[in-house]
Formats: structure tokens, C-alpha cells, sequence
């Protein structure tokens, strides 16, 4: 059934335009609270394994005597904790 139909169909039973996502609503219906979606990231339990360890070392440079330092690498593992979720959020009904 086309899209038209249902949209004429709905016309003709309810007596007012129903498309996908409107929901009627009793005029007599009174409004208790309003919501909003929020959205909560994904929690992960993040540990840290050394691949390389800092270290230092001289190097001869510009006929001098450097001391540098190449930084520790890390792997970092993270293991799901809860998973992303959408909550509702009370706000105030304008």
C-alpha cells in the first residue's frame, strides 16, 4: 500500500492526517511531565601495558654532547564496562 493510501486511509478513520512517528493524542489527556533524550556514552575499563620503557642516551650533535630522552610507549586496553544507552531526562513543560 503507497504511502498516499494510508495517509487517506488514516484521513478518512481519525479524521486527521496520520503519517509515520505522529501518535494521536486524546484532546482530554492531561500532561504530566516532558523528557528529553540524552545520550550516554559507553564506559570502558581502561588498563595501561609498557611495550617500551623510557630511556635516556648521549648523542654527539653540532660538535657537542647531548643527553635526550625518547618517552615509555604504551598499549592501552579497554574493556567495555556498560554500554551506550539513551536515557530520558525530565525538563520543564513550557
Amino acid at each position: 500500500m503507497s504511502r498516499l493510501a494510508r495517509a487517506a486511509i488514516g484521513i478518512i478513520l481519525v479524521g486527521q492526517p496520520v503519517f509515520a512517528g505522529e501518535v494521536y493524542v486524546d484532546p482530554n489527556a492531561r500532561l504530566l511531565a516532558c523528557y528529553q533524550e540524552v545520550v550516554k556514552p559507553a564506559e570502558y575499563y581502561v588498563t595501561k601495558e609498557i611495550i617500551k620503557p623510557a630511556e635516556k642516551k648521549y648523542i654527539r650533535r653540532n660538535n657537542r654532547v647531548e643527553l635526550i630522552e625518547n618517552p615509555a610507549v604504551f598499549k592501552e586496553n579497554r574493556t567495555l564496562k556498560s554500554p551506550r544507552a539513551i536515557v530520558l531526562q525530565e525538563i520543564p513543560c513550557d
